[in-house]
């Protein structure tokens, strides 16, 4: 398969998102790791995003709730390169209304070789990296390449183009 390289910038877009039944513990998380996080440019989905401005303090840019969408747009921002990486406590023990979609961003990240942290110990390994304050050169696969006919990403190819059709 060919490799292509993608440059994580220095100051990294990252995501923070949570389960319900782990929102508290993402909260807690994010309290505890307040100096490392505000260095990166911080996104959150509806509900975690004003919780971790309430908790924190720390300046949180905030999307879509998880159900009505913001799963979706998530993964849309890993296939465009606008999200270098994802922190996503998820409740492994409960499915959401919205796993179908938070399948996407969970595999995305594998896709695009960002960094994914599911839990607070893979997180802090996250945050404590001497990568998150500097650039990164990211190997990714170049889907043009990629042996089957349908895109890296899962959506069917063009005839003409070897990026996904997107109806």
């Amino acid at each position: 398969m060919q490799k292509t390289t993608r440059t994580l910038p220095a100051r990294k877009q990252m995501v923070l998102m949570a389960h319900d039944h782990v929102k508290d513990e993402l909260l807690a998380w994010i309290t505890s790791r307040r100096d490392p996080l505000s260095q990166p440019a911080l996104l959150a989905t509806g509900t975690t995003g004003a919780r971790i401005r309430q908790a924190s303090g720390l300046v949180v840019k905030r999307l879509l709730s998880g159900p009505p969408g913001g799963d979706q747009p998530q993964a849309a921002r890993i296939e465009e390169g606008r999200l270098d990486t994802l922190i996503l406590f998820r409740d492994s023990l409960e499915s959401v209304p919205q796993d179908p979609d938070a399948k996407a961003t969970r595999r995305l990240p594998s896709v695009w070789n960002i960094p994914l942290a599911r839990n607070p110990a893979i997180a802090e390994f996250l945050t404590d990296s001497p990568h998150m304050d500097e650039s990164f050169e990211a190997s990714v696969a170049v889907c043009a390449a990629y042996p089957t006919s349908r895109h890296c990403c899962g959506r069917p190819r063009s005839e003409t183009s070897p990026w996904p059709v997107i109806r």
